[in-house]
């Protein structure tokens, strides 16, 4: 797989975490069942995927 091709979205505004839910602002342009990245603020990521996405919140399970 030639990884030059992946693309990069970034959200910061976490406003929820439980359990292995993330609930963040909406992120533009991820779609449902994308596979993300989470990185948490103790540097370590952890793969999740997006579960629901709506305008004004996307939740990531990881």
């Amino acid at each position: 797989m030639d990884f030059s091709s992946l693309y990069v979205k970034e959200g910061r505004a976490i406003s929820k975490a439980k359990g292995s839910l993330l609930i963040a602002e909406s992120i533009p342009g991820i779609k449902f069942n994308e596979i993300v990245d989470v990185e948490l603020m103790n540097g370590e990521v952890k793969s999740g995927q997006a579960i629901d996405i709506s305008e004004e919140a996307t939740v990531v399970q990881y």
